[in-house]
């Protein structure tokens, strides 16, 4: 005999969610944190995809290997999937402008191709991590709104506000809802480190006994953010029924490398040596976020403080 729902389970039933690059840093800590809020998760990525980041997940999530531009692969999940998480990216800041081309083929040319289809499989809403630290671009220091010019210096940058501004299009002319959040540095559990990551990079270097490197003189400032933090945020808008759909998550406070160095060496108690390169072209020389907007749309607040992150991180490298 079939089992019959009470409305009231049915309206507690959350959307399946798709999560695309879920077994990176980013999407893994999002998968996780879908999951951990009830909802149904698929995880997506592409063939021989390691499992550190996710076995912790397992068996709660269902995981896929493919290819994002077969649509063999990817068309069976975005039919039963209304909630798709755009979190799969082949490209970082620095390398990006040596090779722009394969930056837009991968990046932003794949992610027509998924639009495309999101569109034809009736996907309800895209969720896209797009990045506050590069579309904006060098600037006074004033933490930037979501309605402030937007002037990347990178590809990288540049390929993200495309991705934006196309995500925008497509609401547009096929009304496909999305939600963007410009992350500013996220840091946390299951980053790799080398070049992604500069907290997490510096943290391996000093377990190794091996120097860092800082750029310029140590005066570029960032905008830090734990992971757990920016996940709650992308949580707290998936129920947001209000008008904005571009929102800043970010902690609002400035830090420099050099600060960074100290609150690195204060908290693991380790000495190290710092040796210090030429400027990178593609660094802005200033980016904090301001976050106004996801406080008071979202009601979300960042809560963990940059050495209380640092300090889980550097115990989960070492453990």
């Amino acid at each position: 005999m079939p089992t019959t729902l009470h409305p009231k389970h049915i309206e507690n039933i959350k959307p399946a969610c798709l999560v695309l690059g879920g077994a990176g840093f980013l999407g893994s800590s999002m998968a996780a944190g879908l999951l951990k809020a009830g909802y149904p998760v698929t995880i997506f990525d592409r063939p021989q995809i390691t499992f550190k980041n996710i076995g912790n997940l397992l068996p709660s999530v269902r995981i896929v290997e493919g290819d994002l531009n077969n649509e063999e692969d990817i068309r069976p999940l975005l039919k039963n999937h209304p909630l798709l998480f755009h979190f799969a990216s082949s490209t970082l800041p620095a390398p990006s402008n040596a090779n722009p081309i394969y930056d837009v083929q991968n990046n932003v040319v794949s992610t027509l191709r998924l639009l495309n289809l999101a569109v034809k499989y009736k996907v309800k809403k895209v969720i896209f991590p797009s990045s506050g630290g590069t579309v904006y671009g060098p600037s006074p220091e004033i933490a930037r709104k979501e309605t402030d010019p937007t002037d990347p210096i990178s590809s990288y940058g540049i390929t993200k506000l495309s991705i934006e501004k196309y995500l925008e299009l497509y609401y547009r002319l096929y009304s496909l809802d999305y939600l963007v959040f410009r992350f500013s540095n996220p840091y946390g559990k299951h980053q790799r480190g080398g070049n992604q990551g500069i907290i997490s990079t510096f943290l391996k270097l000093i377990n190794e006994g091996l120097p860092i490197s800082v750029w310029g003189n140590g005066t570029i400032t960032r905008d830090y953010i734990y992971i757990t933090d920016a996940i709650n945020a992308v949580i707290k808008g998936l129920d947001y029924q209000g008008p904005y759909r571009i929102f800043n998550i970010g902690t609002g406070i400035d830090t420099t490398i050099m600060h960074l160095v100290d609150t690195i060496r204060t908290v693991t108690g380790k000495s190290f040596q710092m040796q210090q390169l030429p400027d990178r072209n593609c660094d802005v020389p200033w980016s904090v976020l301001d976050i106004k907007r996801a406080q008071q749309e979202l009601n979300w607040e960042p809560v963990t403080e940059l050495s209380a992150g640092i300090k889980i991180l550097s115990d989960a490298l070492i453990n």
